[in-house]
């Protein structure tokens, strides 16, 4: 199964475990501190919207203190590499878990 599959069925099932899985094969995966940090700061929004929770880039860049260009990257990221189910509301100016 790739790493698009097992991130969309976590998301799509909620599944903590399937989470857990990508995410320690993600961490071994990096061979550098910095890569590893940005690792988790994706896992940590994929868990997020998993559970629900709605936030803006302002959000995101004052959590994982980055800029609020890089949390709009990782969010585009997110959405267009690893089809993660990611929409905008323009009406509460927050970003959520887009219905399957």
């Amino acid at each position: 199964m790739t790493l698009r599959e097992n991130i969309r069925r976590a998301l799509i099932a909620d599944c903590n475990t399937d989470f857990l899985r990508v995410h320690r094969w993600l961490m071994a995966q990096s061979a550098w501190p910095e890569k590893r940090a940005t690792f988790a700061r994706l896992m940590k929004m994929v868990l997020w919207f998993s559970e629900g929770k709605t936030f803006n880039c302002s959000d995101l860049a004052r959590d994982f203190h980055i800029s609020t260009k890089t949390a709009h990257r990782d969010i585009i990221f997110l959405r267009d590499q690893l089809a993660v189910p990611i929409r905008w509301d323009a009406g509460s100016h927050v970003y959520r878990k887009a219905n399957p």
